[in-house]
């Protein structure tokens, strides 16, 4: 700032020298040292200025994490905790309170931080009551003995210093143990319910939804039916995954309705062949028919075949085995029925290999025998000629006996030359035919086993063994495979014999028929899935029936393959076996994608709920416990911050010992101070005195005189109501301290109607945070009207629970003989009627405090002469009248009424029509640039009613584009009061996502309803409402708050604003409240219904 800006500052303040005398003394003598502050550059130079508002927390910590590092001394909602953790963090900014956000409360927290921070605080403000306001509020909390007021530029000088020395004198605060434990217990609190808001609303990755989100989406689906099924790897799945499964389900949908449900019984389920062209199709069909044809000859054919056999000939498997067994059986001419029994069949099998050995050494002896003898020679005694021979084995022996001459002639007359033979020869030949006849025994004991046992193939020892041995192989083979020979293992000989000769019989059919589907079997195999219909596995008559049907049902092929397309698609996505799910529960086709998009969702949460450790251990005796805990500690560190602040405040208190570091303090209680002025006494002891009291309490021109440049500096300078105080005021202000904040109302009036307010400007300069939450109305109709019109909407009120024909919000009275005189500026009757309000709302209301606001200064009087006539008819009201109670009674004027607040507001409009019935066209002050903000002020006094009383209606008002905004927004407000909240249009709830249609909510308004209540959803007059109100039918009382934890619930600033500030509110205000979990209404609905049943009938 320039010394040229400096004397224009100074020249506005001339205006109105006697009030601002002290300051345009303080800035001429200090003009050098207050431009070269930081501070005024900032403010008053806005070079560089960052402005905007700021709706979050600048700071690393969370506005939970603040709920336990910041030392709040009294309850702060988020939007209050943004403002405090700003002035914590050196920021300057604007501070703007709307009407009953809590300004007031929101400063002494600030001073409250701040002095814990060991700073020095200058709380600047105009109006002493709202210092009074602010000083009240710490003292409360402990903290008004570090707080020092001195408001007037005349203050009482004892006061301030016995104020100061008494503070001197108190001992130091103590903090109690186990402090620690209890902000451990809240901190624990507050991470576990900040935790599963957090996790319950943060958005996944692969859905891109909150699982609250998902919650709503499954309401959506209640009733759609549940399939027992969760989809793998949902993770891995995408949006487009999802739609383009559901499209096929609806596609698969389309198909079978009207036909068949179940693609397993469709007719042509199984065909697979994806040629669709004409000359495919006429090859199917007659391959169809040929096939079916031979199927039923062969099914004819075969019919016997079981009941003889004893083999199944059911299918083209089994008769491909029973195939086997007859042809077999056909050709064979060895196998008997002998064969099928185990001990025979050993007995046969010795038997045959003796005779097999035989048979080869029989021919050789045979050969021997026969090269030199004739057949007749095996008719012999060989045996015993061997042993007469051995007898005669000396020469003389033989030459003497007749017997051995009998034996040579005997063998001669056999041998084919006649002639004799030596003894060493016969002997040998005769041993030969010993050899011969003990085989031909052999041979003849083995061929008593077999004959008769075997077939035609056997002929004795002269038999082709290679023959009978491969006949032997086969069978044995056979029966190595498991080949059933069925009923030939029972069959006695002569059946036998029948049964073969009809296996002939049936060979020679069965291979006929064969050429008849030759090449058909294998083009039909490929043409169905072998797996769905195994043409060698299944029943010939059932195969054909099926093939039969698909004949029947030709024309639906078409439908087929587009199925089969379908289930193939679902089949690469993994989803086939969903659609057999689907199946099997018999649910509608018409629900399939529903079903799907059901599954899909309840899939996700299940995942999401394992996976998230808030959700997983969620129940809501649980929940619930750790809600009541927090509330608990979260109200018993409010105690624990005052005492801290206390104890910390105390100890660096100066000490009274009168050496060392204590000696300033010596000298100020020795000092005589009499004679010296307070602005001597701060000259010497300025910082002694912010040491004891390091926050001083002053209105602009106290702080010009008392507190010299340079003197003290303050760390922060505070202005309350700075819509109130000009900048120009505050200059001197501004200059003695590092940190600026501005507080106030920019809807509210400005200082004069010719001069900006220190809010204003500030604007231009600083950022800003708005406080949101509205505390002040019992009913929140006292403020919509503002809310909608001055503040955009942006305040969160509170519902009240009853309905518009009660003690609570407004109410409009037309007059309609009332009179407005133009030249008096009054309407006598409408004064008269006011009058009559007052009298009936002190007999309804004895213990509210009432105010009157008139538009008038001259109707204000004119209520004020027709009140005392009243009052000498009826003393007995006087009490209520008198001054000394804390709000007592007040009839003023819209311009006058800033700053005031009281439980009932009678409104005076006070314009209408005059005697001869023609309209006013100005309505005074209204009418005025910032009218409007008049109006406003005028409209946000009352905290639980306000009577409009009023000789006009609003559509009596005529306004165009060029009427005044405060004429404009009378008329809004006149409509207001007389139609309703209806005129304000509905206000859509904060914090709701494009996901958000509140299914949920929804499905928990139809089951109470269900039960016999009507439910309101989104009842409230700001954006953040009760998602639903539940009242007895044709009642206007609403006996239930039902809130949910929401996207409206997670938009909350934190964990003190969403599970305790707000419910005790909604109680304090008259409400029912409980909370629907979704965690535990999605695991346990019928248990949650249960409960609200019992709550609402209780």
């Amino acid at each position: 700032m320039d010394r040229k800006k400096l004397e224009t500052i100074i020249s506005r303040l001339t205006d109105s020298a006697a009030k601002n005398e002290a300051i345009i003394q303080d800035l001429t003598d200090h003009a050098e040292w207050i431009i070269r502050q930081p501070s005024v550059s900032l403010l008053y130079d806005q070079q560089d200025a960052d402005v905007g508002f700021i709706d979050e927390i600048e700071s690393a910590e969370t506005s939970d994490e603040l709920l336990v590092s910041l030392h709040s001394v009294s309850d702060a909602d988020c939007s209050q905790i943004a403002a405090i953790q700003m002035a914590k963090k050196g920021k300057n900014f604007v501070l703007e309170g709307p009407p009953g956000t809590g300004k007031s409360q929101t400063v002494t927290n600030i001073i409250a931080e701040l002095l814990y921070d060991g700073k020095k605080v200058l709380f600047v403000s105009e109006k002493k009551a709202a210092m009074d306001v602010v000083y009240h509020n710490l003292e409360m909390v402990g903290l008004g003995d570090f707080c020092l007021c001195i408001h007037s530029p005349e203050e009482d000088r004892g006061r301030v210093l016995a104020d100061v020395n008494h503070a001197l004198y108190l001992p130091a605060s103590q903090i109690r143990r186990g402090t620690g434990e209890e902000i451990r217990k809240k901190q624990e609190a507050v991470k576990k319910l900040d935790d599963y808001q957090r996790q319950l609303h943060q958005i996944n990755s692969g859905v891109n939804m909150s699982l609250w989100q998902l919650y709503e989406e499954a309401a959506l689906y209640h009733g759609v039916p549940d399939i027992d099924y969760m989809i793998p790897d949902i993770r891995n799945l995408s949006e487009e995954d999802l739609h383009k499964t559901c499209d096929l389900l609806a596609a698969y949908a389309d198909q079978v309705a009207g036909g068949v449900y179940d693609y397993h019984l469709n007719p042509w389920y199984g065909y697979i062949d994806p040629d669709q062209t004409v000359d495919n199709r006429r090859r199917l069909k007659y391959t169809l028919t040929r096939f079916t044809r031979w199927l039923d000859e062969m099914s004819t054919v075969t019919a016997e075949i079981p009941n003889l056999l004893g083999l199944p000939a059911v299918s083209l498997s089994s008769l491909k085995e029973c195939r086997r067994v007859i042809d077999f059986m056909a050709q064979d001419t060895l196998i008997t029925e002998a064969f099928f029994q185990p001990e025979e069949l050993v007995r046969i099998d010795d038997a045959f290999k003796q005779i097999s050995l035989l048979s080869s050494s029989q021919g050789t002896l045979e050969k021997e025998i026969f090269k030199n003898y004739r057949m007749d020679v095996l008719g012999i005694d060989a045996e015993d000629m061997e042993q007469k021979l051995l007898e005669f084995g000396g020469k003389m022996n033989r030459l003497m006996s007749p017997e051995y001459k009998d034996i040579i002639n005997k063998l001669r007359m056999h041998r084919k030359d006649g002639k004799k033979t030596d003894y060493r020869t016969t002997l040998r030949d005769v041993r030969l035919l010993v050899q011969y006849q003990k085989a031909q025994k052999r041979f003849e004991k083995a061929d008593a086993v077999v004959r008769g046992k075997v077939g035609s193939i056997y002929e004795g020892i002269e038999s082709d063994w290679d023959r009978i041995r491969g006949q032997r192989e086969r069978f044995q083979a056979m029966l190595r495979t498991g080949t059933d020979f069925g009923r030939f293992t029972t069959l006695k000989e002569s059946r036998f014999a029948g049964l073969k000769r009809m296996c002939v019989t049936w060979s020679h059919r069965l291979s006929e028929m064969d050429n008849l589907k030759n090449g058909d079997l294998g083009y039909l195999r490929s043409a169905f899935d072998q797996d769905e219909i195994p043409f060698e596995e299944m029943n010939i008559r059932k195969l054909s029936a099926r093939l039969k049907s698909c004949l029947e049902n030709f024309d639906k092929l078409d439908v087929w393959q587009q199925m089969r397309r379908i289930m193939s698609d679902l089949r690469a996505h993994g989803d086939l076996e969903y659609l057999d799910a689907l199946i099997d529960s018999g649910v509608s086709e018409k629900t399939f994608a529903k079903c799907y998009e059901k599954t899909y969702i309840r899939t996700w949460i299940d995942d999401l709920q394992h996976e998230l450790p808030a959700l997983a251990e969620f129940s809501r005796s649980g929940h619930e416990r750790m809600v009541k805990t927090f509330r608990l500690e979260d109200r018993v560190q409010f105690d624990l911050n005052r005492k801290v602040i206390a104890a910390e405040l105390s100890g660096h208190r100066p000490s009274l010992d009168k050496t060392g570091a204590g000696s300033a303090v010596a000298g100020f209680l020795s000092e005589d101070l009499k004679d010296r002025s307070l602005e001597e006494t701060f000259d010497e002891y300025g910082h002694l005195i912010t040491e004891i009291k390091p926050c001083l309490m002053m209105s602009p021109n106290s702080v010009s005189r008392y507190i010299r440049p340079g003197g003290i500096h303050f760390d922060v300078v505070i202005f309350e109501e700075a819509s109130q105080i000009t900048p120009e005021e505050a200059l001197g202000c501004v200059s003695r301290a590092d940190q600026i904040i501005v507080v106030g109302d920019p809807r509210q009036m400005p200082p004069s109607e010719s001069s900006e307010s220190l809010l204003d400007f500030s604007a231009r300069a600083l950022m800003q945070v708005r406080l949101k939450w509205h505390y002040r109305s019992h009913s929140e109709a006292l403020i919509a009207f503002s809310n909608k019109y001055f503040y955009n909407g942006t305040m969160a009120t509170f519902p009240t629970p009853y309905g518009r024909e009660n003690s609570e919000g407004v109410h409009f009275t037309y007059v309609p003989k009332g009179q407005y005189d133009r030249h008096k500026k009054t309407n006598l009757a409408e004064a008269e009627v006011v009058v009559d309000k007052i009298f009936e709302i002190i007999e309804k209301y004895p213990r509210r405090s009432l105010g009157v606001v008139s538009f008038t200064t001259e109707q204000e009087e004119q209520i004020r002469q027709v009140l005392e006539k009243r009052r000498k008819k009826n003393p007995e009201f006087d009490k209520f009248f008198e001054s000394n109670s804390v709000e007592p009674f007040f009839i003023k004027n819209i311009e006058s009424v800033q700053g005031d607040e009281r439980d009932t507001i009678i409104f005076s409009v006070t314009y209408g029509k005059d005697k001869i019935g023609n309209m006013t066209r100005t309505f005074g002050i209204l009418s005025t640039e910032n009218g409007e903000r008049r109006l406003n002020v005028a409209v946000t006094r009352a905290k639980c009613m306000i009577q409009v009383i009023s000789s006009v209606r609003s559509e009596e008002i005529r306004v165009n584009g060029k009427s005044a905004a405060g004429v404009v927004l009378l008329e809004k407000y006149l409509d207001y009061a007389e139609n309703g909240a209806a005129v304000l249009g509905v206000e859509k709830p904060v914090n709701y996502s494009a996901h958000a249609e509140q299914n949920l909510e929804m499905e928990v308004r139809d089951y109470i309803r269900d039960l016999g209540f009507e439910v309101d959803m989104n009842y409230g007059l700001s954006a953040v409402k009760t998602d639903l109100a539940v009242r007895k039918p044709g009642s206007c009382d609403y006996m239930l708050c039902i809130e949910f934890d929401g996207e409206s619930y997670h938009g909350l600033g934190n964990v003190r604003d969403r599970d305790r500030l707000r419910q005790e509110i909604m109680e304090k205000m008259g409400w029912k409240f409980t909370r629907v979990w979704a965690t535990e209404w999605y695991k346990n609905a019928k248990k949650e219904k249960a409960r609200l049943k019992k709550l609402l009938n209780a």
